[in-house]
């Protein structure tokens, strides 16, 4: 579940737009707000700030009945250095802030690997981080009605994060990473303001295994080429120890593929067995516990080669990443 910390003007401006019912209101409107409102009462353990003592008749509603999510009112908003926020605040922390100053503004958006909304911008922020109105699933197979035709489409989806994780078996074909690995990276550092954490973690392989060194070696050189700007763990599994799910993770989204996410040939050709992609948005509390689930089960098998003797086969790089609070 997401943690949010929202400024009472922020939260009170969100009340008071709340529109005319349908037929007098219009049905997205009317949806949006719904979604939010769904959202801070159920979807995420909330923070209010800067709170002023007046009457808000949707502040009870908001405190009590949470079932399992926490709603704490608290005095001041403590702005943090520099506008930087601490390593320590949670990865998975968004901001609604009441800041009027532009300039502070950009300062948060641009000094963080966090979601951040202002009072002037949290609407259309919401509905990009909760892909309002998008479509979830895409065809992904060649045909009339594709739906998902290129990486770039990454954009419509894509929100600021800090780390990212990658788990495919069979990612390192260096036939066609130019089209894929690499062509989706791209998409990912574009909403990456800072310096983030990228872990791949991948099956070593049977007849022709993966030298580690080899493959980090060359994959940071390509980001480096890129303009990539991350810090890369590589993580080779064994047999008994590969992760089945194929997904993408970073703070505030998931990503899954019923095939490797080697979609295309270098030539932009589908060459995917997979029938769709998936994109699903963290504010929806199931779908974060689920995927805590997968990252809880890749925490595990980080563990267990860590443990190995010959470890040094398995990993390589730092293995700090937010998502799995390994230190």
């Amino acid at each position: 579940m997401l943690n949010t910390v929202i400024d009472f003007e922020v939260f009170d401006d969100f009340c008071k737009s709340q529109p005319k019912p349908i037929p007098e209101g219009s049905d997205e409107d009317n949806l949006c707000w719904n979604s939010f409102w769904r959202y801070l009462k159920s979807g995420s353990n909330i923070t209010l700030t800067n709170y002023i003592n007046q009457e808000n008749i949707f502040l009870t509603q908001l405190t009590t009945g949470r079932q399992g999510s926490k709603c704490i009112v608290d005095e001041r908003f403590k702005s943090p250095n520099k506008n930087t926020f601490p390593k320590k605040v949670n990865t998975r922390t968004v901001f609604f802030l009441h800041e009027p100053d532009l300039e502070t503004q950009n300062a948060y958006k641009n000094n963080n690997g966090l979601f951040i909304a202002f009072k002037n911008d949290y609407k259309d922020a919401w509905k990009q981080l909760s892909l309002f109105m998008k479509e979830s699933v895409l065809p992904v197979r060649d045909g009339e009605n594709i739906c998902f035709k290129s990486w770039e489409q990454l954009k419509d989806y894509l929100t600021p994060l800090s780390d990212l994780i990658i788990a495919d078996n069979y990612l390192f074909d260096e036939n066609i990473w130019d089209a894929n690995l690499f062509e989706f990276l791209k998409y990912f550092n574009e909403v990456a303001p800072v310096k983030f954490n990228l872990m791949i973690l991948t099956f070593i392989g049977r007849k022709y295994p993966i030298e580690i060194g080899t493959i980090y070696s060359r994959v940071n050189a390509k980001l480096k080429e890129n303009d990539i700007h991350c810090n890369l763990c590589i993580i080779l599994t064994t047999q008994t120890l590969k992760e089945h799910d194929r997904g993408i993770f970073t703070n505030y989204i998931r990503i899954k593929s019923g095939d490797s996410f080697n979609y295309f040939d270098s030539n932009g050709n589908f060459i995917t067995k997979g029938t769709d992609i998936d994109f699903h948005t963290m504010v929806e509390a199931d779908k974060c516990n689920a995927a805590d689930a997968v990252l809880s089960n890749i925490k595990k098998i980080i563990k267990k080669l860590a443990g190995k003797i010959d470890k040094e086969k398995y990993i390589k790089g730092n293995t700090t990443n937010n998502l799995l609070n390994i230190n």
